[in-house]
């Protein structure tokens, strides 16, 4: 099964109803009214495809009430955009999503070659909305990375000339990646691989996941509950002065998502930020204070 399938138990209305409650919520305890952001770290971003009760006309308002920086838009079957819609509803989703002052740096796909139908439409209209990074169905499937190399140039190929630059697993696509050009193709980092400080220089995007062991299996598991050195990654994040996009995955089974998403969220944007605010002047703005209010 795929470890992003979400439960929909609750009705759309009861879901909306929550998001409503825990964004409200959100605003009041952590924003309060600042300047315009100027923007030194990273954009926490939720990937859309962990809120299926949500339509894009909606995402925008619902992620800016929650507090991220931008969106991982979902463009792949089942996601928030379906790759054959994209004419009529990839350029309204992110125009909305922008629309409600967040970013939309990354979108996720399905694509394992770029012949396969809508691959093209799709990275042509997101480069020409302004989306920086995309990413591939080899991000869960690194394995087949080895005998697919020449779906990879040609997805760079194709992305170079659509302005949108291509992020392959670390450290699957490694032989890949040192040949190519960094421009338009580099690393999607997953913190439960890793290895963060060997593949910083070609990194383009992070997916933000810990695990845990519990016997015999590797499981994952709530921000901070795991293996992962959060401290240690964010600090080596902060001295690189990375600003790409940090997406929550959030994939493990939690009996409210909408919860749980939260809860990781303050705890990435906690660390973030203290990690950051050593390394830049005092007077600065923080670098990912949430959207504003």
């Amino acid at each position: 099964m795929n470890r992003y399938n979400v439960s929909m138990r609750m009705t759309r209305r009861e879901w909306l109803a929550g998001l409503g409650a825990a964004a409200a919520t959100a605003t009041a305890q952590t924003r309060e009214p600042e300047a315009p952001r100027v923007r030194t770290g990273p954009l926490l971003c939720l990937y859309s495809r962990l809120l299926p009760q949500v339509e894009y006309p909606e995402l925008g308002t619902v992620l800016n009430g929650l507090g991220f920086d931008g969106c991982d838009l979902s463009v792949e079957p089942g996601g928030t955009v379906a790759p054959e819609q994209t004419p009529v509803d990839l350029v309204r989703a992110i125009e909305v999503i922008t629309g409600s002052g967040l970013e939309v740096p990354v979108i996720t796909t399905a694509f394992l070659s770029i012949a396969e139908p809508w691959a093209r439409n799709v990275l042509a209209i997101a480069g020409r909305s302004g989306v920086a990074f995309y990413r591939t169905g080899y991000s869960r499937m690194p394995a087949r990375l080895a005998e697919r190399g020449n779906e990879v140039l040609s997805f760079v190929a194709y992305g170079r000339a659509a302005r949108i630059g291509l992020g392959v697993p670390y450290p699957a696509g490694e032989a890949l990646v040192r040949s190519l050009d960094a421009d338009w193709v580099g690393y999607d980092f997953e913190t439960a691989e890793g290895g963060f400080e060997a593949a910083l220089p070609r990194i383009k995007m992070i997916r933000l996941r810990d695990t845990r062991r519990e016997k015999d299996r590797v499981v994952p598991c709530p921000l901070g509950e795991g293996s992962v050195d959060w401290v240690a990654f964010f600090g080596t994040l902060a001295r690189a002065r990375f600003s790409g996009p940090l997406t929550l995955e959030n994939d493990y089974p939690a009996g409210n998502r909408l919860e749980a998403i939260q809860r990781d969220l303050e705890f990435a944007r906690k660390q973030l930020n203290a990690a950051y605010q050593k390394e830049i002047e005092p007077s600065s703005h923080r670098p990912s204070a949430g959207p504003l209010a």
